[in-house]
């Protein structure tokens, strides 16, 4: 049998065939698009931090170079809190970039301590203390090095500018960065440069001073790992996996960390995770990669930050303050010892806010600083500390914290939140065995979080 297609009939589907082609052609035409422009945001994003990360460094070179010649408490105080600004901005920016396959240790202590150690220093002035000759030598080498290293990413800003070279390429670049001395050819400027900006940190001051970042805390034995059974990397190696949730195979290894807290390292698709050595604990993770829309709030962050927590095994921590930028919600949690705060043991958690994607995990001052606290008798009543605090301030709230001072020295407090005469919050602790005012924060409230001063 036999069938006759009429000539109209072949017009048609001749002509049917060609719009499904032209269909076709055009959702992949508009796919690539979308895919195009997704991918000039994301380089857009990536060269704005890029730029903000580099004027950061410039403006924190500046500062520290005032700091040094800062005659005055009130001078030293206020580029003190302007260099803590600086700084932050710029570890914000860098967190943005893909770079967390360099290992940009040094870099990312220096930006944690340079505000932190002036600013601990403005505070002991503002005490009366007097400035040492040994801590006046110390601000001037960060200014030494703040000067170097602003150059250097000055320099490495241009390379990628003359070399034409996409920001979001620098992910792909760190295989020469891990591999240097087995690569063949030339290895490019702007992975030698990375190189030299860290090798560049060498003779780096020790900082001792009343913060977190201090070198004689973050070189302390973490009290977590001790008397914990030593795990073997691949051990380590399945537990960074189930992490990432990526397979085995798909997890590369990095360099091991030998520092007072040795770890193994691994990376995959753009993030880095750290196991401890001790125990196989995860003390930090970092995924580089730029947030472009908002979809979630702050409460939805920390509401992902504290699952995540609690998938570790950190389950009694309670959050804090938090902090919204570049479409990234950094929360702080504390440990919870019943019915004490200890503030102490710290652990930095950062969210995307298009995703609900943890970005970043910081447990490093919660591994050095946990253990099962005897809290001591309170020898001052909680209506005895009220009286310390300024009748100036209404009292809105109170409870039991333990607050970390210089020397690792604790100190058990009762908090009270308060309200002054602006509506302003204001924190006050009042030590609960000596009935002294030991400190005062104020609450920086605004739609980006609530930090404290």
């Amino acid at each position: 049998m036999s069938y006759h297609i009429s000539r109209r009939t072949g017009i048609r589907v001749v002509s049917f065939s060609l719009a499904i082609v032209a269909a076709l052609a055009g959702t992949t035409i508009y796919q690539h698009a979308r895919a195009s422009q997704y991918h000039q945001v994301l380089e857009y994003n990536y060269q704005r931090s890029l730029s903000d990360l580099t004027d950061a460094l410039s403006n924190i070179s500046s500062t520290l170079e005032k700091e040094v010649y800062a005659g005055t408490d009130w001078q030293r105080a206020n580029l003190s809190t302007q260099l803590w600004r600086e700084a932050t901005m710029a570890k914000s920016a860098m967190s943005s970039l893909p770079v967390s396959d360099f290992h940009l240790t040094s870099t990312y202590k220096f930006l944690s301590q340079v505000g932190e150690y002036a600013m601990a220093l403005s505070k002991r002035a503002s005490a009366g203390e007097e400035i040492t000759q040994e801590e006046q030598e110390n601000l001037r080498k960060l200014w030494e090095y703040s000067q170097g290293l602003s150059s250097q990413m000055s320099n490495l800003a241009q390379d990628l500018y003359n070399a034409q070279t996409p920001v979001s390429d620098l992910a792909e670049l760190s295989d020469w960065f891990n591999e240097a001395e087995e690569s063949q050819g030339e290895v490019p400027s702007v992975v030698s440069g990375f190189q030299e900006m860290e090798e560049s940190f060498e003779g780096y001051p020790t900082l001792i001073y009343d913060g977190p970042f201090s070198d004689h805390i973050m070189e302390r034995p973490p009290r977590m790992l001790e008397n914990l059974e030593e795990v073997d990397k691949p051990t380590a190696k399945q537990r960074a996996a189930q992490l990432l949730e990526v397979s085995e195979e798909n997890l590369q290894e990095g360099s091991e960390e030998s520092s007072n807290m040795p770890s193994y390292t691994f990376g995959a698709d753009g993030a880095t995770v750290s196991i401890t050595k001790q125990g196989g604990i995860v003390s930090y993770l970092l995924r580089s990669r730029a947030v472009t829309q908002t979809k979630l709030s702050s409460s939805d962050a920390v509401a992902k930050a504290k699952e995540f927590l609690d998938k570790l095994g950190m389950t009694s921590m309670t959050e804090s303050y938090y902090e919204t930028s570049n479409g990234i919600c950094t929360v702080n949690f504390s440990y919870q010892q019943g019915d004490v705060t200890v503030y102490a043991d710290l652990v930095k958690v950062s969210v995307a806010l298009d995703d609900g994607q943890v970005l970043s995990m910081d447990a490093r001052g919660y591994l050095t600083n946990h253990t099962k606290r005897e809290l001591p008798q309170t020898r001052i009543s909680e209506e005895e500390a009220r009286k310390a605090v300024s009748s100036s301030l209404n009292i809105q709230k109170v409870k039991q914290v333990i607050i970390p001072t210089s020397g690792l020295n604790e100190v058990y407090c009762y908090e009270f939140l308060t309200t002054g005469p602006e509506d302003e919050h204001i924190l006050v602790y009042i030590n609960a065995e000596t009935g002294r005012e030991e400190q005062l924060l104020i609450l920086m409230e605004s739609e980006n979080g609530v930090l404290t001063k």
